[in-house]
């Protein structure tokens, strides 16, 4: 479901205002008529609850119990937050699924290329015809 203003804009930014109408727009996106009952029932708001989501007034407090009821939360949450993000979640899970195999590819890449390279000596055993037991700070000295 993609929401939009009231002008077919996709909702830009977040804050009260932005989150307000994003709302009211999932509201008559999903109950096209009897919308403020259906609202108030689904979400268990009073009257006046439900007239401020209709209206795209509601409060944060309306807000916050819309999203801790059982019949809100992620569902609406995804809705709302989508359409001021302008990316679906469906959108957004996509993208980080291709950014992680282009991150997993990656990482193979760079791993078959570090097993390529040969075993490079210790220099610093050779150093000076220096045995490794006998160079400073080896052993028991």
């Amino acid at each position: 479901m993609e929401i939009r203003d009231c002008f077919g804009k996709n909702l830009p930014g977040f804050g009260l205002e932005r989150t307000r109408d994003a709302l009211a727009q999932y509201a008559a996106l999903r109950w096209p008529s009897a919308r403020r009952k259906s609202v108030g029932v689904e979400w268990g708001l009073n009257e006046d609850e439900a007239r401020s989501v209709c209206s795209g007034r509601a409060s944060w407090q309306t807000f916050d119990k819309i999203i801790q009821h059982p019949n809100g939360g992620w569902p609406v949450l995804f809705a709302v937050f989508g359409a001021l993000l302008d990316e679906t979640a469906d959108q957004f899970i996509n993208n980080e699924r291709r950014r992680h195999v282009e991150r997993a590819q990656t990482l193979r890449t760079v791993a078959r290329d570090l097993r390529s390279f040969a075993p490079v000596p210790d220099r610093r055993a050779s150093d000076a015809g220096v045995q490794p037991s006998r160079r400073r700070g080896a052993g028991g000295h």
